[in-house]
């Protein structure tokens, strides 16, 4: 499929110079900009590396993420993972392409508190012409530039167009 002149390029598409499906390169905010006041935007969710079916996003945890025993609200966990996986799905689509998700599950190991810092890295689990998999660990960094496993998520995207 080729792009017509009036569609919009995507970003995001898979043009990283021969990258390998998984590879990530560091981007800037401009680069994947969301709509003020989105979800995305309103959580303080950053993407902060991206490449061919992968991505790496980080959130702080603040009071706007907690539930009401004061730890962090699976579903702010849940919109972290899935915003790394659908910038991760963005990057395999060709020129035309869109996607929705199919299905999406999560397994929460440990809980966030205020003032941890959530890493989410997606990768390719299968990038196909029809659908796409994409597994996403999400950490909690901790002293001394170590990690824990908060979560593991996965998430099938129909490919459209």
């Amino acid at each position: 499929m080729t792009a017509r002149a009036d569609q919009p390029q995507n970003p995001l598409a898979m043009t990283y110079g021969g990258q390998e499906p998984g590879a990530v390169r560091a981007v800037s905010a401009g680069d994947a900009p969301v709509p003020p006041g989105s979800l995305i935007d309103s959580l303080g969710i950053r993407l902060t590396h991206v490449g061919p079916g992968a991505a790496v996003a980080t959130m702080e945890i603040a009071t706007q993420h907690l539930n009401q025993a004061g730890v962090a609200q699976a579903g702010a966990v849940m919109a972290l993972a899935d915003a790394a996986a659908g910038w991760g799905a963005k990057t395999a689509l060709r020129a035309g392409q869109s996607f929705t998700t199919l299905e999406l599950n999560a397994n929460l190991v440990r809980a966030a508190r205020p003032g941890d810092r959530l890493v989410a890295t997606a990768s390719p689990v299968h990038l196909g012409r029809t659908s796409m998999v994409i597994a996403v660990t999400v950490v909690v960094e901790v002293e001394g530039g170590a990690s824990k496993t908060l979560a593991e998520f996965r998430c099938t995207e129909l490919v459209l167009g």
